[in-house]
């Protein structure tokens, strides 16, 4: 599902002043909000690969673009391409700070790696930035770290263990 705010209008309000592939070669932001559109179609479709091509694409034509970034990190993160994802998780955070499915794809990141305080803080993120419980991505996170939560208390009290 693309993040809210993916219009042409939002794009174009990201837009940044300097000079890109993008603008060189003319590609216009109406263009670019296409082109991401149809690769996050294409990821909720399992077309990873395809999806893939058009995120990298977008990053290509402008580094600094957050859909390419949030993207292609969640595609390669749904690649098992973790090491390759969390650059690009990391950026689109950067550049959109308060995009829950960007933090809740960079917790998950993070938690491939047992990168657990950095999980946990992205994937908590992710929830704050969705209080009326809307977005996929933080559901996503809610759910993982309710799994955690639960897998600590049976650690902790050894309810976990057989008998």
């Amino acid at each position: 599902m693309a993040p809210e705010g993916l219009t042409a209008d939002a794009l174009a309000a990201e837009a940044i002043a300097k000079e890109t592939l993008a603008s060189t070669l003319g590609v216009s932001a109406e263009q670019r909000h296409s082109i991401a559109q149809l690769a996050y179609d294409f990821h909720e479709q399992g077309r990873l690969e395809d999806a893939r091509t058009l995120f990298a694409g977008l990053v290509g034509l402008d580094e600094e673009d957050f859909h390419g970034r949030a993207g292609l990190g969640a595609v390669l993160l749904d690649l098992g391409r973790i090491e390759e994802a969390i650059p690009h998780l990391e950026n689109a955070v950067r550049l959109w700070p308060r995009e829950a499915g960007a933090h809740a794809c960079l917790g998950e990141a993070y938690l491939h790696q047992a990168r657990f305080d950095e999980a946990a803080r992205e994937l908590r993120r992710a929830i704050e930035l969705d209080p009326d419980e809307k977005h996929a991505g933080a559901g996503r996170a809610r759910g993982i770290l309710g799994s955690l939560d639960t897998l600590i208390d049976e650690v902790v009290t050894g309810s976990g263990e057989d008998g």
